[in-house]
Order: C-alpha cells, then sequence, then structure tokens
C-alpha cells in the first residue's frame, strides 16, 4: 500500500472540489487510497468545508468483522473438543497422557472441558476419558463458516 504523502489543506480542498464537480465521493477511505490523501487531513478539510457549507457530509456506519487467529484455526481444522472426541473410537477408553502427547497439555484440558459439556465424553476416573457421542457435531465451527459465509455475501 502506498501511504499518503502530506498535502496542504487547500490542496485537499482542490481536490475535492474537482471531484465533486464531477461526481459524489461514495467513501472516504477509498477516495483517500485513490489520490495519497491521509485520512485524517481529509477529514478535518471535510468539516472545514461542511461549516461554510460549501459540501454536505453524510456519516454511513460500516460494520467490519476480522476472524481472531483462534477463530480461523477453528474454522479451518475445527473446534478441539471436536476433533479430540472423533480421535477416539466411540465407547473406547482414552488415556489421558496419549491424548497430551497428540494434541498437547492445554489443548487438551480445554477440549475435554469442553466435550464434557456438549455430553460427547466422559471422564473414567482421573486418568482416561471415554467417547459417548456416535456422531458430534462441531456446530462452534458450523456457526463461524454461517457467520463468515454472511459477510462475504454482504
Amino acid at each position: 500500500m502506498v501511504e499518503p504523502s502530506k498535502k496542504s489543506a487547500q490542496d485537499i480542498e482542490k481536490i475535492i472540489i474537482e471531484t465533486l464537480a464531477k461526481a459524489d465521493i461514495a467513501d472516504s477511505k477509498d477516495f483517500c487510497a485513490e489520490h495519497q490523501i491521509d485520512l485524517q487531513d481529509l477529514d478535518g478539510v471535510l468539516k472545514s468545508m461542511a461549516i461554510s457549507e460549501f459540501v454536505a457530509i453524510n456519516n454511513l456506519e460500516v460494520k467490519t468483522f476480522e476472524i481472531t487467529p483462534e477463530g480461523q484455526e477453528y474454522l479451518d481444522k475445527g473446534t478441539p473438543e471436536f476433533n479430540l472426541t472423533v480421535s477416539i473410537e466411540v465407547g473406547k477408553d482414552a488415556l489421558i497422557k496419549d491424548l497430551q502427547d497428540k494434541f498437547g497439555a492445554e489443548y487438551v484440558k480445554v477440549a475435554t472441558m469442553n466435550a464434557f459439556k456438549r455430553k460427547w465424553l466422559k471422564p473414567m476416573g482421573k486418568e482416561a476419558v471415554q467417547r459417548l457421542a456416535e456422531s458430534p457435531v462441531d456446530e462452534d465451527r458450523n456457526f463461524l463458516k454461517d457467520i463468515v459465509e454472511k459477510f462475504r455475501q454482504d
């Protein structure tokens, strides 16, 4: 991305007037990128022009979202509780130590707590878990997929 060069208020005002003579400015961020103007500088000039009633400003609320790295990992690979659960055969016991060796201690801690809540796994003493769920559904991953799909459509 090209860094905007420092332009004077008069230069920015001239660019605004020339642009408005042809069409409205639909998006100030796009306008700044196109003309290499700092957004805060543009904002100041536009407010000054609005006070003098040279321009009318319509502020539009824009909502954006960004998925976190953890959310992206769940989206790509599934949630820890789902992955841990499907790694164990239905009705079979799995040693916590073996799962920690495979997935990592913190991962297993989080995954087992959530899998217990969902009744996908049950504890078998302190050293093992047993898979209960025959066909678990990774609802959190599906929810993330739905959100991402919805925002990509909008």
